[in-house]
């Protein structure tokens, strides 16, 4: 069965394409790709937010059709993957590989997600009634944050490609944006654009 095959995975190669990532891997019986962000793939209901498809050793066998999967499913492959996370290959770029593990513990956690825990704060400002900040993740990942009232959404990318669509940013990441706020506060000069407080605030709602 695929979700005991998955405590086995070892990520291959992994491509993005704004917010769209997707991450081949070996397994012990053959070959799987896994798909975040897979709404325009899949229109039934399901679990999580990732797809998987399969491909047997075998020359002549045809690929598993892409099926969601399950939580359990997500939870085997985030320790697979946790597993790789300090001695990434070569064939595995290591900045999209960061942001895949990020969105599995977002999917999965009822805590902070890891999401925001390296980003680096620009700037921010007020356009109107919204807040808006921008941050960059390890150089390679740039976003821009927007806040208005309580609703928060995040647009990130890899630098080398187009901005993504932005997203409500859910309960797990407004826990880690708010502690990585406060944080960027209590080392940042002063004195300290109140917004960055303001904003802490209403990621922590």
């Amino acid at each position: 069965m695929v979700n005991e095959w998955l405590t086995e995975f070892v990520a291959l190669h992994i491509e993005g394409e704004g917010t769209n990532v997707a991450l081949t891997g070996r397994l012990p019986s053959g070959f799987a790709r896994i798909y975040d962000d897979t709404s325009s793939v899949l229109v039934e209901p399901r679990q999580t937010h990732f797809a998987i498809q399969l491909w047997s050793r075998e020359p002549s066998s045809e690929p598993s059709p892409i099926r969601a999967m399950t939580i359990h499913e997500l939870t085997q492959l985030a320790a697979a993957l946790k597993g790789q996370e300090q001695h990434v290959r070569t064939t595995v770029d290591a900045t999209l590989f960061l942001l895949f593990l990020q969105q599995i513990d977002v999917e999965l956690g009822d805590g902070p997600s890891r999401r925001f825990q390296k980003a680096i704060f620009r700037d921010i400002a007020s356009e109107g009634a919204v807040v808006v900040a921008r941050f960059a993740l390890s150089g390679d990942v740039e976003g821009t944050i927007r806040c208005s009232g309580d609703a928060l959404t995040i647009e990130q990318h890899v630098v080398s490609l187009p901005s993504g669509r932005a997203r409500s940013l859910r309960h797990a990441d407004r826990l880690s944006l708010a502690a990585a706020i406060h944080a960027h506060v209590e080392r940042a000069p002063r004195p300290v654009d109140p917004l960055w407080s303001k904003l802490a605030r209403e990621a922590s709602r």
